[in-house]
């Protein structure tokens, strides 16, 4: 390409952004397809089909897709996809975000059907998109209905389940499990327990209780520890924190003395230690130490009554 073609193809890209940048404060501004396709598609190579590398550099560098995202102009999106733009995390954060706030998959689907795999994650520590969508229970079924995946993680190795246990309601959950959702055997109680501690009674927070059971019934490992499926290299921080601790010493910490009963009568281990950055500075105690640390007596006093138990029942077994 000569210098002069070269010139003109930054002058087309320069122009196109200037003309979606001028229409991004403009509530009424009508989608600039047809500008944009005039001031691009002479650019486009025939080699490849795509746009004039050095007006692409251009293009990619300036904040367009993010404008017409939170524009919704999905029909521009597509176009500026097929001259070979590219999605950043953060976009399609911002298309996820987007679709929940107007209850719309027509961005997203547009992505999903060009340049983003449904069940990629949407960066090493959050799940693929259906994970931020669980409260819109018509996009969970637009995102199951293109193949998504109830199972998929990060690289971290937080799953889409586990933020399904801490933050959607049961519903939603029972919806991902006729999907393929795995509960038996996985660490998805202690997720919810977490959960069920940390934000009690929030304003729309689906309660985390009814959740629990269902895991229970439905073999959930009742001593799996939080961080069974973290790798400890990317998510390192949260690792260090949570270190060692099941549903039943997070239930201990959060002072939950009737969870901390039906846990036990599920088959949670009294004696189970423990060990955190958050709780115990990376000492290893026990789920007694535990409670007592917390200032949490009758629980102290349950695991102690319940270990005794455990003691006579193995005795009468030998």
């Amino acid at each position: 390409m000569d210098s002069g073609s070269y010139s003109q193809a930054i002058e087309a890209a320069e122009a196109a952004i200037a003309k979606i940048y001028q229409l991004r404060t403009e509530e009424d501004g009508q989608e600039p397809l047809q500008t944009i396709q005039r001031l691009l598609e002479p650019w486009r190579e025939s080699s490849s089909s795509l746009l004039q590398p050095a007006a692409l550099e251009r293009l990619n560098d300036s904040l367009v897709m993010s404008v017409v995202i939170a524009k919704d102009w999905d029909n521009l999106l597509e176009l500026l996809l097929s001259l070979g733009l590219h999605i950043r995390n953060a976009q399609m954060s911002e298309a996820i975000h987007r679709a929940k706030k107007i209850k719309s998959f027509g961005a997203l689907k547009v992505l999903f059907n060009s340049v983003w795999d449904i069940n990629r994650p949407l960066n090493d520590n959050c799940p693929p998109a259906i994970s931020l969508l669980l409260e819109r229970r018509n996009l969970v079924h637009l995102c199951l209905s293109m193949g998504a995946s109830p199972n998929a993680s990060s690289l971290s190795g937080h799953t889409v389940m586990q933020r399904a246990v801490a933050y959607a309601p049961l519903s939603m959950i029972q919806l991902l499990v006729k999907h393929g959702a795995i509960i038996k055997g996985t660490n998805l109680l202690p997720h919810a327990v977490l959960a069920y501690i940390d934000t009690p009674g929030e304003p729309g927070m689906p309660c985390r209780a009814v959740v629990i059971q269902y895991l229970i019934e439905h073999g959930a490992s009742i001593d799996a520890c939080y961080n069974d499926t973290l790798n400890s290299e990317v998510a390192s921080g949260e690792w260090i924190y949570y270190g060692i601790m099941s549903a039943l010493h997070f239930a201990i910490i959060g002072g939950k003395y009737e969870l901390v009963g039906a846990l036990l009568q599920n088959g949670a281990s009294p004696g189970t230690e423990t060990r955190s950055g958050w709780k115990t500075e990376w000492r290893m105690i026990s789920s007694i130490e535990l409670a007592k640390l917390c200032g949490f007596k009758d629980i102290a006093s349950l695991l102690m009554t319940w270990g005794l138990r455990n003691d006579i029942a193995r005795g009468h077994g030998e």
